[in-house]
């Protein structure tokens, strides 16, 4: 009688990891991809949401004695000091970029100084590759809501 060894060979162990963690990214990726496109159409709300409110609170408390605004477009979010974009923009810009997978409506519009009133009643929609997509609205008043 022989006798054989039981057991598994290093390398019967290495090709047995290999193929469980490519079935593993290969089950996952979709997951991600939907995870990172949500989580991106959030931040742009979020980031269009807190802009436009900043923007008023800076026009309300006269900083800088300027009245601030903001302009997007279809790469970035940009809030300015003064009464329009100029681009390439101040030292005051905050500027937050939008990526690929976004698509958002241009917007140009400022609030006054002290009042904090809007230049004009904007709708902002912002949409994923998804499909999904959020409305930020800011009204007579500046008052910004969030669809």
């Amino acid at each position: 009688m022989k006798f054989y060894p039981s057991g598994f060979t290093l390398f019967e162990v290495i090709i047995a990891i290999t193929i469980i963690v490519i079935l593993g990214s290969a089950t996952s990726i979709p997951f991600a991809s939907r995870f990172i496109n949500r989580n991106n159409i959030e931040n742009k709300t979020n980031e269009v949401v807190s802009s436009f409110r900043t923007a008023q609170l800076n026009s309300i408390s006269g900083k800088e004695n300027s009245p601030w605004g903001i302009h997007i477009d279809t790469t970035k979010i940009v809030m300015f000091k003064g009464a329009s974009y100029v681009f390439p923009g101040t030292a005051f810009d905050q500027k937050y970029d939008v990526p690929s997978t976004v698509t958002i409506t241009p917007v140009d519009m400022t609030f006054s100084i002290l009042s904090g009133s809007p230049s004009a009643v904007q709708t902002v929609t912002i949409q994923n590759s998804l499909g999904e997509n959020h409305i930020v609205r800011v009204n007579e008043v500046g008052s910004v809501d969030v669809d």
